[in-house]
């Protein structure tokens, strides 16, 4: 059986019963890869779900002491006996910051988040900190909503033809290798949604399926992943709706999808279709930073041992 290649997996957490499933997804998707787990909590005063001693409650660490038993008791009650956590990390400081600045200390390969509060009017796309560290983050980020189930069962690659799309359907067979059943590879459905308002030959849809194949053929055929099923479907309508449909809820599907470029306009908003899909899909979403995508970004890799920040203020 294949094995993905995740050496380190980054895991945010706001300590609450929430955020059980996202930790516990980090932690089977380690246990599956034999990746390192690394667990943080970014701490925001005067909101914490936690309170500290009575003793610690007038000092600098006593946020951070509660922070640290709120975060053993949530590892106590997710993880299974026995597993490994290679580090535990909480800082007084904004949420996605915290998160950005250890997935890169830790040389995390994927970083997994939970989607959990919402901000209205333009900035609907994901809960507060998961949208601000997707749109900075240059790894993968793994949205977690519902369960998520291993082995995969399914693979669900939306394409636009875009070097962006080639590279996050590469990606999807990738986990769709590792993360697959024994002896039996999780299917990737291939689908491409032409608007629905395009008519006309040009967008007959047996020519995009034509053109569907051929891409498909390019994007996987320096990768040798010939013993994954590949299911090809092009239908028309609103992209994202259409994703969301076929995504579903059942256990085992993943969506995988490329979000664009970070330029200017980029780091302010994601695709209108990544991040509406992230928003409204039941199943979890790995979303792929479009530089990654294109293969652009290496993972910068972590000293040999990243030390435990300790909260403990200094003699005297």
């Amino acid at each position: 059986m294949a094995t993905l290649p995740l050496r380190s997996i980054l895991v945010a957490t706001d300590l609450t019963d929430v955020s059980d499933p996202v930790v516990a997804a980090a932690a089977a998707l380690a246990r599956w890869t034999g990746a390192e787990l690394h667990v943080a909590h970014a701490i925001e005063l005067g909101a914490a779900p936690y309170t500290p001693a009575p003793g610690e409650a007038a000092t600098f660490f006593g946020p951070i002491h509660a922070a640290q038993r709120a975060l053993e008791a949530q590892l106590q009650r997710v993880l299974p006996p026995g597993q490994a956590v290679a580090s535990r990390h909480t800082e007084i400081a904004s949420a996605h910051r915290a998160i950005l600045g250890w997935a890169e200390a830790v040389g995390a390969d994927v970083v997994v988040l939970g989607l959990h509060r919402r901000r209205a009017a333009l900035d609907q796309a994901l809960g507060t900190t998961a949208d601000r560290v997707v749109r900075r983050c240059p790894v993968p980020c793994l949205l977690v909503r519902g369960t998520f189930a291993l082995p995969l069962e399914r693979v669900l690659a939306p394409v636009d033809f875009s070097p962006e799309a080639r590279g996050s359907l590469r990606l999807a067979a990738t986990w769709a290798l590792g993360l697959a059943p024994e002896g039996r590879p999780a299917p990737v459905e291939v689908l491409h949604v032409v608007a629905s308002a395009l008519n006309g030959p040009a967008f007959d849809l047996s020519i995009v399926s034509d053109e569907l194949h051929h891409e498909v053929e390019r994007a996987l055929r320096r990768m040798g992943v010939g013993a994954v099923p590949i299911d090809e479907s092009v239908v028309r309508g609103t992209p994202a709706d259409e994703i969301v449909q076929r995504a579903g809820g059942r256990p085992g599907t993943l969506v995988v999808l490329a979000t664009r470029g970070y330029g200017a306009v980029e780091r302010l908003l994601l695709g209108s279709v990544a991040s509406a899909v992230a928003r409204r899909a039941a199943c979890p979403v790995l979303l792929v930073p479009g530089a990654t995508a294109r293969g652009r970004t290496r993972v910068r890799r972590p000293p040999e041992a990243v030390p435990e920040p300790t909260a403990d203020p200094p003699a005297g």
